[in-house]
């Protein structure tokens, strides 16, 4: 279900993509076909459209996934015992925050290692 909900949602957003990309097109001044060859457009219409959609679909299956695993947990403490709940509850806060340390330092990695390839 949670792929079939992402693939949709997916689709249906290249799908708006594609369609403010052609109206711009026709807005366009006759000039910019002259110099453009048609399988051109129509090929940057397609490839461009998915590019920018892929990562937003990636981004929403694993959120997803996330959240439900995380309410899944939540119920499964709660169930289990009070006590557990509480006490995954105490450690979420430092987790948050060691992610966060995590995500800054890996991201100044990042950006040395794209400033070292030029």
């Amino acid at each position: 279900i949670q792929s079939l909900s992402v693939m949709v949602t997916a689709k249906r957003l290249t799908l708006s993509l594609r369609t403010e990309l052609f109206r711009s097109l026709l807005k366009q001044d006759i000039a910019l076909y002259d110099g453009t060859q048609v399988g051109q457009l129509t090929s940057r219409m397609a490839g461009d459209a998915q590019s920018v959609t892929q990562p937003l679909q990636q981004f929403l299956g694993t959120f997803l996934a996330g959240t439900v695993q995380f309410v899944g947990s939540c119920g499964m403490c709660l169930h289990t015992s009070w006590r557990l709940t509480l006490l995954a509850a105490t450690l979420l806060g430092p987790v948050i925050y060691m992610t966060g340390i995590y995500a800054n330092w890996s991201q100044d990695v990042n950006k040395l290692i794209w400033a070292a390839m030029g």
